[in-house]
């Protein structure tokens, strides 16, 4: 939880650079194949239908979301400091009072139990009588 602690803003960040370059590179992917196709529509001989690039105008609307996410990013900066400052500060509670680890394990257990029993009683029920 420490290393939580002192890494929960470099986490955030480099999550959130790391998607912005991830969907830039996707852009430019889709561009090049659009640019790419585009070239071999138009080496088509005339009289021959053209189909539509579909890829490049794929690519478009990729660099208006990677827009779009850019902007959200800095319109939600201070938002995403305050999270980061949730993040530090759940850690400090989860060092000072570690039994909060217990409660998701604990929980599993009982949800697996009440699932068997249920599982069984459907069971049951559905072998005893008959329909109609």
């Amino acid at each position: 939880m420490i290393v939580m602690k002192m890494c929960a803003a470099i986490i955030v960040w480099c999550t959130i650079i790391v998607a912005q370059l991830l969907l830039v590179g996707l852009t430019y992917l889709g561009y090049v194949m659009g640019t790419n196709k585009q070239k071999e529509i138009d080496d088509y001989p005339e009289g021959t239908e053209k189909p539509i690039n579909y890829a490049l105008y794929i690519s478009y609307g990729l660099m208006v979301v990677c827009l779009l996410f850019f902007c959200m990013i800095i319109c939600m900066y201070t938002k995403i400091r305050i999270v980061i400052s949730i993040m530090q500060t759940s850690a400090d509670f989860v060092t000072e009072v570690c039994s909060v680890m217990l409660i998701p394990p604990v929980m599993m257990i009982f949800t697996m139990f009440w699932t068997m029993l249920w599982i069984f009683l459907a069971l049951y029920v559905y072998s005893n009588g008959e329909i109609g």
